[in-house]
């Protein structure tokens, strides 16, 4: 919380700053980025257990899951609306989502198997970028916005062939940056970032990968076989590179 206040003070600040910097005297860019997001908060969903041959429980770990975490990709544009304020619309995409996997294993029992997560998630985001100067050494920005994404999970269970899923409605998120332009060229602009997203996504769906069967989850529903649904966060802080390249 203490960190988007500090986003919104600083993006107050920006608009009411005079830019000094050389920019390039085109109103629209295209910008592309890569980042890696470390989420915050997590939803368990598996635990691996190690057994010894006396029955005896050795390790025991839960997997836990954040659709924020991991490699990101960002494609879109920038818009000039005016000397120190820019929109920015971008499609993302998080193609990294670490792969989750329990292990359970018994020693006396000879048993063992596994369970597989694979998630990703992919969406669109739009956000206004106020800018300043700072002592005419940096060219930095701030930005919020919104956005919407769509998550995907498969899961795999080692002893069936079934492939299990989970399902879950879009999410909105809540966003916020801050960062840093360095201008290369007249047509080349790289930049530094730290970004932050909010979001939960809600489960609706899980079709169970060892016995294939599938689970609903409603909110509100009357009937007594049905359970309101679990929320898998994907809120995340990322830190961002990339480039943008002004066009017209």
């Amino acid at each position: 919380m203490s960190v988007l206040i500090i986003l919104v003070l600083s993006m107050a600040t920006a608009l009411f700053a005079q830019d000094k910097s050389n920019r390039s005297s085109k109103a629209f860019s295209l910008c592309g980025s890569i980042a890696y997001g470390f989420g915050m908060g997590g939803q368990l969903i598996d635990t691996s257990k190690k057994i010894d041959n006396q029955s005896t429980l050795q390790e025991k770990s839960g997997k836990y899951l954040n659709y924020g975490d991991g490699f990101k990709l960002e494609l879109g544009g920038i818009y000039k609306l005016m000397e120190n304020l820019d929109a920015q619309a971008v499609l993302s995409y998080n193609a990294g989502v670490p792969t989750i996997s329990a292990v359970y294993e018994n020693a006396e029992t000879s048993t063992s198997f596994s369970n597989t997560y694979k998630a990703n998630t992919f969406g669109i985001k739009a956000m206004v970028l106020p800018r300043v100067k700072i002592f005419d050494l940096l060219d930095m920005y701030t930005g919020f916005g919104i956005g919407l994404y769509f998550a995907s999970l498969s899961w795999t269970y080692s002893e069936t062939t079934v492939k299990g899923y989970f399902t879950t409605s879009p999410a909105i998120a809540f966003c916020g940056a801050i960062g840093v332009n360095y201008p290369v060229y007249n047509d080349l602009v790289v930049y530094g970032e730290m970004a932050i997203e909010q979001m939960n996504f809600t489960v609706t769906n899980i079709l169970n990968a060892k016995d294939g069967k599938l689970t609903t989850y409603e909110q509100d529903s009357q009937a007594n076989n049905i359970q309101p649904p679990s929320k898998i966060p994907g809120s995340n802080v990322a830190f961002r590179v990339g480039a943008k390249f002004p066009i017209f």
